[in-house]
């Protein structure tokens, strides 16, 4: 009778580990399939906000991941666990690969409670990893900064000093961080073994790693002497036809109020101390409407009015078209016209349908703007991927209708309206 009783209660403790494994074990075959598919999308929702892999964690760890499967180049054949263990709270799956080219890997998963990839460990790889204070950006002793740009196609495109080499950058307020494009530099030591020169039995797995520059100048702000990331750029070279040397992120910019011009072809970099006397003096007439942001991390958000909807938008330069997740569709496709299927890129040679349309009318305060082309698109990956809870994103398409302002310091947007 002990015997059954004690038999019965281990069966009640054991079966939420059961349930719990098998759960997990799903996540490791989609994983497996997200390999066979070159894609992170079958994964990117089962990730933990603080997923790690090769050595970086949160929001890097997801591209990281994106890019490793885009260009990972084998198939896995077969996989199967090899053993499971609970340890403090988090279910480790370590399982037995066999890829077509690879062979035999070991491989190891950790879950959270939530049955979310905390760690992921495809093979034995040594990387070099770049924290968030690892960069040290030095300002400008000018309050003002003018700087000219072209666009490409509605890209902004700057002039940046690279090792005392005039470079061809994009500007792309939605990159935490300076890029480098990875064709344009002299590949590493064979020996060294980075994130994009790990090697498996055979072949790179990874476009993405550290390139230590001796200086880079963006018009009288600079990094100096220190590791940067690189990425290979050359599906956005493709797009765009033209050579891009590298990305011009957040961590440049941030500390100044940005006034973009696209009528001039200029972005004006303002002291934020400076900004109220700039704008009277060369906007003395223009009717100034600002509107309250909210920063998540490196991206600015504001809130507009699509058909009385509310609508949170994050600010990015480096869209080139308005992004709503499709989710808001139905919602909103009685102010669309034009609306047709077009095709999306994303990692690799992933390529989508999405519905793309332009949007009657959109409220940003007082001002009213209409036929904002815009692509509906699930956005689940950029929420989890930078913690955040936005509808979409807005780039050129606002930001060119009139000269606008970005104040990081006041978490404000201006719009000058001349």
């Amino acid at each position: 009778m002990n015997t059954k009783i004690t038999l019965a209660a281990l069966m009640v403790v054991l079966l939420p580990l059961i349930s719990f494994a098998q759960s997990c074990e799903e996540i490791a075959d989609l994983t497996a399939a997200a390999i066979n598919e070159q894609s992170a999308t079958l994964v990117e929702e089962h990730l933990s906000d603080d997923f790690s892999i090769a050595g970086q964690s949160g929001p890097i760890a997801k591209l990281v991941l994106g890019q490793l499967l885009a260009q990972f180049g084998d198939k896995v054949l077969s996989h199967k666990v090899v053993s499971n263990e609970m340890i403090e709270g988090q279910e480790i799956l370590t399982y037995d690969f066999v890829y077509e080219e690879r062979g035999s890997t070991v491989t190891t998963f950790i879950f959270d409670k939530n049955c979310k990839i905390v760690e992921l460990k495809l093979f034995k790889m040594e990387v070099k990893t770049m924290n968030s204070n690892d960069s040290k950006v030095d300002k400008s002793t000018s309050k003002r900064i003018k700087i000219p740009f072209q666009l490409l196609g509605k890209l902004i495109m700057v002039k940046v000093s690279l090792d005392g080499v005039d470079r061809n950058f994009l500007l792309d307020s939605g990159s935490p961080k300076v890029i480098l494009n990875s064709n344009y530099l002299e590949q590493p030591d064979s020996l060294r073994k980075t994130i994009s020169s790990s090697k498996g039995v055979n072949g790179s797995v990874s476009g993405m790693d550290l390139h230590r520059i001796n200086q880079l100048d963006f018009h009288g702000i600079q990094m100096k002497d220190q590791e940067v990331i690189t990425m290979d750029l050359s599906k956005m070279e493709k797009e765009t036809e033209d050579a891009i040397h590298g990305l011009i992120g957040y961590e440049m910019i941030k500390d100044y109020d940005l006034l973009y011009d696209y009528e001039h072809l200029e972005l004006v970099l303002i002291q934020p101390e400076i900004t109220a006397a700039y704008l009277a003096d060369h906007y003395p007439d223009a009717e100034q409407v600002v509107m309250p942001l909210k920063l998540e991390g490196h991206i600015p958000i504001v809130v507009s009015e699509i058909q009385n909807k509310k609508i949170r938008y994050g600010i990015d330069c480096g869209a080139e078209t308005n992004l709503l997740d499709d989710d808001l569709y139905e919602a909103v496709k009685g102010t669309l016209r034009n609306v047709e299927v077009d095709t999306l890129s994303g990692f690799g040679s992933v390529r989508k349908e999405v519905k793309r349309g332009e949007v009657e009318s959109t409220r940003f305060g007082k001002v009213m703007l209409n036929d904002l082309t815009t692509v509906f698109s699930d956005i689940s990956h950029i929420n989890e991927g930078y913690g955040m809870k936005i509808d979409g994103l807005i780039g050129y398409e606002v930001l060119s209708r009139q000269p606008t302002l970005i104040s990081y310091a006041r978490k404000t947007m201006t719009f000058i309206l001349k």
